[in-house]
């Protein structure tokens, strides 16, 4: 019998440094396609554009071992949804890109 394979993880240095990593969980093709359909019809606003990468975070993230500027550990997004206030730009396009399944798309 065949083992879906719901999670994989991604090595991270690209934007939090050596030997960092991020667990994905794979999202649901509906979730996916109703944050395609939005985005494509170019009806998104500002609000609605940072609901879809909350919940689309929330959900992807499995586990991580980031950590913030001074190197403490930061909470995982399904237990602090906050913690993704804490991360910067290039954090969040990387987790967005590789929760879509676009970078896996470009290798």
């Amino acid at each position: 019998m065949p083992e879906r394979l719901n999670t994989f993880t991604e090595p991270s240095e690209a934007v939090q440094g050596p030997e960092s990593w991020v667990k994905f969980r794979r999202l649901p093709y509906a979730m996916i396609q109703a944050a395609r359909r939005l985005i494509e019809s170019g009806q998104i606003t500002a609000a609605e554009d940072e609901r879809q990468t909350r919940a689309i975070i929330q959900q992807a993230v499995a586990a991580w071992n980031w950590v913030d500027d001074e190197g403490a550990p930061l909470p995982q997004p399904a237990t602090d949804p906050q913690v993704i206030d804490r991360l910067n730009g290039p954090e969040v396009d990387w987790l967005m890109a590789h929760a879509s399944g676009q970078a896996q798309a470009k290798n």
